[in-house]
């Protein structure tokens, strides 16, 4: 990758998008690093697909609810991409309007760098001309290569582990140009022991469920905790920005001394405050239980674009997947009666997730565009 205009102001353009995935908190997680960097970065967030798609994101959620395909699978440029999916909606969108649109946005910015944590706005990146952009640097928030669209003219890959690298290199990405740095995640580096952060929250010392909210409706939050609960098991849901659903869990655990209601980023993550993280695939939680070394179960549905993802935690035993509200219970019932199937998975999430990845991308950044 070529430097670009450096001194103090550099600007980075930061794709993201919202749909799913880790994209989002990988995003939010490398913003707040940028931001503390020496130096000074003048960061400009912006999510791709309803930005710059916004069309393609109303038919892109939909699929996501519906369980459908709708992401490119490609290690090509856009018009071989086309070749073989001339149906593809994103596709079709991209090559309309929307790499015209990010390169008329990047030139007005005169932006020094790219920075994707969404594959599609990586690859819609490098689609525009070398001579006409800023280097583009793609951060893969996957633990699996999965269906991600693979730019040929992408300057810089930063993955989760080394068999993403191996993927991509297969696919004919040069070795030098992929970094082995994990997912960024809102996980600190550095924080107290679990049983000081559990003092610290109002907790006692026992088997703990972090309960995440996002993707699930009222009554399965309540169904989940309340059972849970019922079998001992001590509880902590994230407060979120549903007020009505925190007032609903709050009136359970004014019921319960083992649920509490936490505010959400609590030391870094709600995650540290847990023997097991309960979360929806795609959700900042489980990326968080991950990078955190903390097992996690999975609850049902795993919508398609998801399932490489789920499919490696799985492999990897850093993960149980549940098939109803009533399994994951279960499986949370029987970690906590197996100290060394919890302690195992605890090895196995700390073998693939780390808590460091942010600072190491926005290092390696920094030595790219110095």
């Amino acid at each position: 990758m070529s430097p670009a205009r450096g001194g103090a102001g550099r600007r980075i353009l930061l794709l993201m998008d919202t749909l799913g995935g880790f994209s989002a908190p990988a995003a939010t997680a490398l913003r707040k690093h940028l931001d503390a960097a020496k130096g000074g970065y003048e960061v400009t967030e912006v999510d791709f697909l309803e930005d710059f798609l916004p069309g393609v994101a109303v038919l892109a959620r939909l699929a996501y609810t519906q369980d459908a395909d709708f992401s490119p699978s490609s290690s090509s440029d856009l018009e071989c991409a086309l070749s073989r999916s001339p149906g593809n909606a994103v596709l079709g969108a991209l090559s309309a309007s929307g790499v015209s649109a990010l390169q008329r946005f990047t030139k007005s910015g005169a932006f020094d760098l790219v920075v994707a944590t969404s594959e599609i706005g990586a690859a819609a990146a490098a689609e525009i001309a070398t001579d006409s952009r800023p280097p583009v640097a793609a951060v893969m928030t996957a633990f699996s290569a999965g269906s991600a669209w693979i730019h040929p003219k992408c300057d810089l890959y930063f993955v989760a582990t080394k068999e993403v690298r191996e993927d991509l290199v297969m696919a004919g990405v040069p070795y030098s140009r992929v970094v082995v740095s994990g997912v960024p995640s809102g996980v600190p580096e550095h924080s107290d022991p679990r049983g000081v952060l559990r003092m610290r929250a109002g907790l006692a010392e026992r088997f703990t469920v972090v309960l995440g909210r996002a993707g699930y409706s009222q009554a399965d939050v309540k169904g989940i905790a309340a059972a849970l609960v019922g079998r001992g098991i001590q509880v902590v849901v994230e407060r979120g920005q549903d007020s009505r659903a925190d007032r609903q869990v709050g009136v359970l655990a004014a019921t319960s001394h083992l649920l509490s209601v936490v505010d959400s980023g609590l030391n870094g993550s709600a995650a540290l405050l847990g023997d097991v993280v309960m979360g929806r695939a795609g959700s900042a939680l489980l990326l968080e239980a991950v990078c955190a070394g903390v097992p996690s179960v999975i609850y049902t549905p795993v919508a398609r674009q998801e399932t490489a993802n789920v499919d490696f935690l799985l492999n990897a035993g850093a993960s149980l997947l549940a098939r109803d509200g009533e399994d994951a219970v279960e499986k949370a019932r029987f970690l906590s009666n197996h100290p060394d199937r919890l302690n195992q998975m605890r090895v196995s999430a700390r073998a693939v997730g780390t808590n460091n990845a942010a600072r190491l991308v926005v290092d390696r950044l920094a030595a790219t565009i110095r």
